[in-house]
């Protein structure tokens, strides 16, 4: 009988603290938790741009950009390459700013694969 009022006891603290838990950790996420992409970028004083890629099956793609520093443009840094950010298979292009800025790249288009939270348009398609 003492074992089973252990356990019970257990239960009802694990209880308690699955309920506390979440309540606090959503009062004290980052701003940036709740953005989009170009969002996070212009919070972080970037300038931030979006392009449309069609695809031959139908879904259009967002394509962010970030074509200069906070600073502006700088004839200096007129010719440096233009670097694609492609995350992985379960990602989206948030995924590439989310550091802070000064662990970032600049000068970037960064694209979200089909299926990903920010492809939700298409030209024929009824996408869920």
């Amino acid at each position: 009988m003492t074992n089973l009022r252990v356990i019970n006891m257990i239960i009802i603290i694990l209880g308690i603290f699955l309920i506390i838990t979440p309540a606090h950790f959503c009062s004290t996420l980052p701003p940036e938790a709740k953005m989009t992409t170009d969002e996070i970028i212009l919070y972080y004083g970037y300038p931030a741009q979006i392009f449309h890629a069609y695809t031959t099956d139908g879904y259009i793609l967002d394509l962010h950009r970030i074509p200069f520093g906070r600073n502006g443009y700088s004839t200096k840094q007129k010719h440096r390459p233009v670097i694609l950010l492609q995350h992985g298979l379960l990602g989206s292009s948030t995924d590439w700013v989310g550091n802070l800025p000064n662990q970032s790249s600049g000068r970037v288009f960064i694209t979200s694969k089909k299926h990903s939270s920010y492809i939700n348009k298409s030209t024929s398609i009824t996408v869920l």
